[in-house]
């Protein structure tokens, strides 16, 4: 989310999966976004 409000998205599938639900985003001293993949029901 940038400072005006806007909000890109980077990721919205997995092998072709859609992305429903992830959690536990961290961001890398390189700038690589990690996070879990999570199940919601």
């Amino acid at each position: 989310m940038s400072a005006d409000g806007s909000v890109e998205v980077l990721v919205d599938t997995i092998a072709g999966t859609p992305l429903t639900f992830a959690s536990n985003v961290v961001e890398g001293p390189d700038g690589t976004i990690w996070f879990t993949a999570s199940t919601r029901l």
